[in-house]
């Protein structure tokens, strides 16, 4: 059963890939942390074939660490050229540009440059938004957790599996988000998210302004709805 909700996962990974070639890549900007605007950094210096070629070799390598070996996920040596040149991009642009410090894009650079003058969203305003956000879901939503340091919840499907969501306050970033579906015993894949699912990286949210709340609650919790819709399909 584990090997069918990878199946699942990868097939709205491709599902989602194609919806944001069709979208410029806006689910993925609406992630404000450093791996979404690394990405969308990198995709400026490709043709458009090009961006959709490597979002399309990034799903299949995230899935191919969870063991699935087909045609469909099979990487070649080009699309590996390709994800490793992606995954040396910084802010000196291949070493190109000459920096002052480590950051993950130029967009990042700047951003921190201007942060003294920048008034960032609390956690407590985006934990508010997210809480805000389960209670208008038209997901069945049951909470688990509700504290200054974390948000838990979890969602029980028609077939009887469980997704679990998680929105972490604890860390150094201002909010970090995942989410992973159980059997009633187990998780069965690698804890993901919006980025995650892609092979991008985390939704780890660093650069909310004030006032942009709902960006991280609206993205997180139509996610974790694709998700369950998308495991709800598997017939056990």
């Amino acid at each position: 059963m584990s090997n069918e909700v990878v199946h699942r996962l990868f097939k709205l990974a491709l599902e989602i890939g194609k919806r944001e070639q069709s979208s410029g890549y806006a689910g993925i900007g609406g992630v404000l942390g450093p791996y979404s605007w690394s990405f969308l950094e990198h995709l400026n210096e490709l043709p458009e074939e090009g961006k959709a070629e490597l979002l399309h070799a990034l799903i299949k390598r995230r899935f191919a660490k969870e063991g699935i070996s087909s045609p469909e996920s099979s990487i070649s040596e080009a699309e590996q050229l390709e994800i490793n040149h992606w995954l040396r991009h910084n802010n000196s642009l291949h070493g190109t540009r000459t920096v002052g410090f480590f950051a993950w894009s130029e967009r990042e650079e700047l951003f921190l440059n201007d942060k003294p003058l920048i008034k960032l969203a609390s956690k407590q305003n985006i934990r508010r938004s997210v809480t805000d956000a389960l209670k208008r879901s038209t997901v069945q939503i049951q909470m688990k957790v509700d504290s200054t340091a974390e948000v838990r919840w979890q969602s029980t499907l028609r077939n009887r599996f469980t997704v679990d969501g998680w929105m972490d306050f604890g860390g150094a970033e201002q909010a970090t988000s995942f989410f992973v579906v159980h059997d009633g015993k187990r998780p069965l894949h690698v804890p993901t998210s919006l980025l995650g699912i892609l092979g991008i990286g985390q939704d780890t949210w660093e650069f909310i302004k004030d006032g942009q709340e709902n960006i991280c609650s609206s993205t997180s919790i139509d996610f974790f709805a694709e998700v369950c819709t998308a495991v709800a399909e598997i017939k056990l």
